[in-house]
């Protein structure tokens, strides 16, 4: 090519930014494929921008590998560049001839790569491996790297057009969320969270929090979900155990990230050009992050495993604003959602009792050999003066988030757990493979 360089205007090719770029920056001459004399790039120069894009965006596959989605190189240059099959063999000729791509490039298939997220995966695994190996609880870097990945997420939309920002509360996208706790077989605790459910079914208290998804440990979140059946699954009771459920109604309005919606951030933009191919590759990489943030994990890896997703919670409730996360629930196979919120946003709003009375539960133990609770009622305790109302204050200044629904506090006892898996055959072959010793 180098002896005959051809040129082409802005009119025979069709992807915006080079089309804008050759307008810009490009030699009038007449152009090679239609003679219009008008700016124009080289067939070389247009290689120059391809070469990238295919290295970035792409991944080869030897000819000989039957896959649906693999394409030629020159069927590549023409879909990037929206130009006609003659610009596209000559660009892809060019890029041939120089190897520097994929050498040999002519004996391979291209699949286009959906996931590429550029330098983001290399910053993740410096984020992890900061926090695991070097410093656990303040890591100037560590920020650095979360701004980059978060910054201005109230920007970014899903493919419907949907904000990745969901306001929750009145008015909101919803309203009530339902948590459960489990109480085994001991009636004794039990009946105490039934006679103030606010307090027992809230947020555990700081010196007893235990160290979750999104939280550390010592630092109270208020786990919930969307649906009743949800709360029970995400306890995780064993068959034979009685389980608490309570509606919570959200008081104030609250900004919670869609953890969902990240899987379907939208990332369309020029191949070409590198402000839009940062911000792809951004969207690309939150989508993989959103998997990794609401996968499944083992008991024995929790310690490590929440490492990460615990320091995002803390950037996303102290840097960025928001009050909590909606996430899928592993245990219902992400069919519905669960939503943490911050600890900023936990506090409970308080019942009020009255002086002189007390909470009695009456158990149905003839009926029901499970002992359901069937009531929960006011007692006026005997030598005690009129009712009225206790006062005292609270040292929790924090805004009130949460109210509970007394009408809607059910008590359940779990009779089977259901299972969903997916079996596999394990061939066993007659002759061993030659590799095995």
């Amino acid at each position: 090519m180098k002896g005959c360089s051809k040129h082409i205007c802005p009119n025979c090719v069709g992807e915006e930014f080079i089309k804008k770029l050759n307008c810009d920056k490009g030699k009038h001459r007449a152009c090679s494929y239609c003679s219009n004399d008008s700016p124009t790039l080289s067939v070389e120069q247009l290689a120059d921008k391809v070469e990238p894009v295919l290295e970035n965006n792409y991944w080869k596959v030897d000819r000989d590998v039957c896959v649906s989605a693999a394409q030629q190189v020159q069927n590549v240059v023409a879909k990037e560049l929206c130009v006609a099959d003659e610009i596209a063999n000559d660009v892809a000729s060019e890029i041939r001839q120089r190897g520097n791509v994929y050498p040999d490039s002519g004996n391979f298939l291209y699949i286009h790569d959906n996931s590429g997220i550029g330098q983001f995966g290399s910053l993740w695994h410096k984020f992890e491996n900061c926090l695991t190996t070097k410093s656990r609880f303040f890591s100037p870097s560590a920020k650095t790297i979360l701004d980059e990945i978060f910054g201005d997420l109230s920007k970014l939309n899903s493919l419907s057009g949907a904000s990745i920002v969901t306001i929750a509360g009145p008015g909101g996208e919803f309203q009530d969320i339902f948590r459960a706790r489990v109480f085994g077989d001991d009636d004794q605790k039990l009946n105490s969270a039934l006679r103030k459910p606010w307090i027992d079914l809230a947020g555990p208290p700081s010196e007893v929090a235990s160290a979750g998804r999104m939280n550390a440990h010592g630092i109270s979140v208020f786990y919930g979900a969307k649906d009743e059946l949800t709360a029970i699954y995400e306890a995780r009771p064993p068959v034979g155990s009685k389980v608490v459920v309570a509606e919570f109604s959200i008081q104030r309005t609250v900004r919670l990230l869609n953890i969902t919606s990240l899987k379907s951030v939208e990332a369309k933009g020029s191949s070409f050009d590198p402000s839009e191919v940062r911000r792809m590759e951004r969207a690309n990489f939150l989508r993989i992050l959103s998997e990794r943030m609401s996968r499944p994990v083992m008991p024995n890896n929790e310690l490590f495993e929440y490492l990460p997703t615990q320091a995002v919670a803390d950037y996303l409730a102290t840097e960025a604003d928001f009050d909590g996360i909606i996430y899928p629930s592993v245990q219902r196979g992400h069919r519905t959602s669960n939503v943490a919120l911050f600890h900023h946003a936990a506090r409970v709003e308080e019942e009020e009792v009255m002086e002189g009375k007390r909470l009695s539960v009456e158990m149905d133990v003839l009926d029901n050999p499970f002992g359901i609770v069937r009531r929960v009622w006011e007692k006026p305790e005997r030598d005690r003066k009129a009712p009225s109302i206790v006062k005292f204050e609270n040292p929790d200044t924090r805004p009130e988030t949460l109210k509970i629904k007394l009408e809607n506090v059910t008590n359940h006892y779990v009779k089977e757990v259901k299972m969903d898996t997916e079996s596999f055959i394990v061939p066993r072959d007659v002759e061993p493979l030659a590799w095995l010793p």
